[in-house]
Order: C-alpha cells, then sequence, then structure tokens
C-alpha cells in the first residue's frame, strides 16, 4: 500500500545500503544511463533524500520525455538502447501483485492489461505492454489534478 512514508522509509534504507545519497544513486545509475537531467533532490532535517519537500519540489523537474524513458525502461524489461540499466528480475518482481495487495507492486499500480506510477501533482507514467505503449501525464499540481486513473483504461478501449 502506497504511502509517502514508505518511500521515505526506502530512501533511508537505499542510501544506508549503497553509502551514497539516494540521490546521487539514482543520478548515477539511472539518470546518466537514461540521459535525464534533474536538480538535486531535496533533503529532509533528518537527512533523507526525497524529491518533495517544501520549497524542493521543482529541483525534480522531470520531463514528460524524461517520464517516458523510465516508462520504456520498463516495458524493455529493464533495458534501454541495448544496454541492461536494471534487471529482468526486479522489474518482473516489480510489477507482479504484492502480499495483500493485488493491484500493487513495488511502486507501481496494476491494473488489467498494464500498470503505472504516480507521482507529485498527478504526474503518471502507464505502461501498456500488449499495446507496446508509453502514456505520460504531466500535470500542474492542482487538488483537481491527483489522480487521472481512467486514462489508461480509455487507452486500452481505444487502442
Amino acid at each position: 500500500v502506497y504511502k509517502e512514508w514508505d518511500v521515505m522509509l526506502l530512501s533511508s534504507l537505499l542510501e544506508k545500503a549503497s553509502g551514497i545519497s539516494t540521490y546521487e544513486l539514482c543520478r548515477k545509475y539511472l539518470y546518466q544511463p537514461l540521459e535525464i537531467q534533474s536538480g538535486i533532490w531535496g533533503r529532509s532535517s533528518c537527512g533523507i533524500d526525497y524529491t518533495i519537500i517544501d520549497g524542493m519540489e521543482d529541483n525534480s523537474n522531470l520531463s514528460a520525455r524524461d517520464l517516458a524513458k523510465l516508462g520504456h525502461l520498463f516495458l524493455n524489461l529493464g533495458c534501454h538502447q541495448g544496454n541492461r540499466i536494471l534487471s529482468e528480475n526486479y522489474i518482473r518482481q516489480a510489477i507482479s501483485p504484492s502480499k495483500g495487495n493485488e493491484s500493487y507492486g513495488f511502486l507501481w499500480w496494476l491494473f488489467p492489461g498494464g500498470y503505472g506510477c504516480r507521482g507529485y501533482g498527478g504526474q503518471e507514467i502507464s505502461v501498456i505492454p500488449e499495446k507496446n505503449l508509453v502514456v505520460v501525464i504531466q500535470a500542474k499540481a492542482t487538488p483537481q489534478c491527483k489522480s487521472y486513473g481512467d486514462v489508461p483504461r480509455r487507452l486500452i478501449e481505444l487502442i
């Protein structure tokens, strides 16, 4: 079940396990190989890197093209331009149902025909493998744009 605290705990664990900040880990092993530019993430008062910290939200300014690269990375089971970025095993686990929740994987929501992730203010990446399709929504953060759950379903119906 997704909660902000789970993601913050994950950030802390990744930093402890890797010995470098979560931002630096992401920059080095994900953003650089995918040619994604992002400002440095905020750091909480207790030392946890996180993209959504008051006053720092704009630093993690991924473009729609960057979000699509992440979606394609998952669509291609961890490969980008012939290079392995993430293990296929990890990708398959991430998009499989979690114990106790058939509609949620490792930070990916699962829906019939695909999976997706959602971020701050209504940002979304939806992956529909059978259609070889990645859909990105990049929205301005307002209370009305927090969820577009109908978009992947409608796309599957239309295609």
